[in-house]
């Protein structure tokens, strides 16, 4: 994969929550393949509250 070729993973938000193989597809090229991610539960987490900011932030206890 060159540097500024368009990758495309559609449906990420889904497939990082319940896999930890990702289907990727390079559309300007028509090529598919599968990629596999190392991140821990908290790292998913993490990754799908935008951040570590957001998910610190929304562990907080509200205010009464």
């Amino acid at each position: 994969i060159k540097a500024g070729t368009k990758l495309k993973l559609t449906n990420l938000r889904e497939q990082i929550q319940s896999h930890s193989e990702l289907e990727v597809e390079l559309p300007d090229q028509g090529i598919q393949f599968r990629v596999t991610h190392t991140l821990s539960p908290r790292q998913v987490e993490v990754l799908l509250k935008g951040g570590l900011a957001n998910w610190v932030r929304d562990r907080q206890p509200t205010a009464a």
